[in-house]
């Protein structure tokens, strides 16, 4: 009789649990393949991450159902709901702990358990998915591995910014994701030093999350625009307010470097693209004794993207120079 009074409880719809001064972040991990467990070269390839912070609502994005979708081809909607034409139904939800217990509230699907792995379906592809705290994520990396045939080109898309506590990159805080050649409006919040930089870097996760009102600059923001190199496993990446503690507005980032934030006054951050870490995503932590290789093609550049002509002339020049140097020595 217990377990039937829990079960239509759930099913009538689970209390939201209240709100807590440090919401959580979650984040979706969706794979092609098999299921959530990654080998390389195995059943299941992760393709893309994502944070959500708990108690917030959002609207989502997919294609419509198709046997033809893949999860690659669907994915980057989750991110970008203008990445793609077919990036036209919208879903809208709200994640949070119920009893302990991440779930999906929303009237389709209450007491969705979204910690589960979930096996296929129509909104986004094939994908399986499953959402895992960050100290989840670090506690077991290798829920972030890719495999390398056939769609390292597709996940090359994916531009991770991940965020630090401390100024060797080995504290994880927070990641943020994007897609090259997409812009992130995000808010500044230098002004309140109090904040640790999981506290300050939630609101580069979900810019709109209610707490954040407290937290940033008023109405700072910044944009950043960024896109991979496949060629050298770099991002390129220009934000203007680097120029507030003393760098370049554009800068090409290793996956190995480690940068003081200009936007959170606790931060250290390093760019990853999406093949970086899904080859190696130990270096999320810092660890970079494995070397880092990638096989993608050569990144074309649409001529329609102001910041992609001027982030790939400048890239040019300094090769042409860089070249010149050596042959007059």
């Amino acid at each position: 009789m217990l377990l039937t009074a829990v079960l239509l409880s759930l099913l009538a719809g689970p209390s939201v649990a209240a709100s807590s001064n440090n919401p959580e972040v979650y984040y979706s991990i969706h794979y092609a393949g098999g299921g959530c467990e990654t080998r390389v070269g195995g059943d299941s390839s992760a393709v893309s991450v994502k944070g959500y912070v708990t108690g917030e609502n959002y609207e989502g994005f997919g294609p419509p159902p198709s046997d033809n979708m893949t999860c690659l081809e669907a994915i980057p909607c989750q991110v970008d709901p203008f990445s793609s034409d077919d990036c036209t139904v919208e879903h809208n939800f709200t994640i949070d702990v119920v009893t302990g217990q991440l779930v999906l509230v929303e009237p389709e699907s209450p007491g969705y358990n979204l910690s589960e792995c979930h096996i296929g379906g129509d909104w986004f592809g094939d994908c399986n998915w499953v959402y895992k705290t960050l100290d989840e994520i670090k506690a077991e990396l290798e829920l972030l591995l890719g495999d390398y045939s056939p769609d390292l080109e597709a996940r090359n898309e994916f531009i991770y910014l991940a965020f630090y506590e401390d100024d060797s990159c080995t504290d994880l805080a927070t990641i943020v994701t994007s897609l090259s050649g997409q812009t992130l409006s995000v808010p500044k919040a230098m002004n309140n030093p109090s904040l640790t930089c999981a506290e300050a870097s939630l609101c580069a996760v979900d810019p709109a999350a209610g707490i954040c009102a407290d937290r940033v600059d008023g109405e700072d923001t910044v944009n950043l625009d960024a896109i991979t190199r496949p060629a050298s496993s770099n991002v390129y990446q220009c934000d203007a307010s680097n120029e507030d503690v003393g760098q370049e507005e554009c800068n090409e980032y290793t996956p190995t470097d480690c940068i003081k934030s200009s936007l959170y006054a606790n931060c250290h951050f390093r760019y990853l693209s999406g093949d970086v870490l899904g080859m190696n995503p130990r270096l999320l932590l810092g660890e970079t004794t494995e070397p880092v290789e990638t096989t993608a093609p050569p990144e074309t550049v649409d001529s329609s993207s102001s910041f992609a002509l001027v982030a790939d002339s400048r890239w040019l020049w300094t090769t042409v120079f860089a070249t010149v140097a050596v042959i007059v020595a």
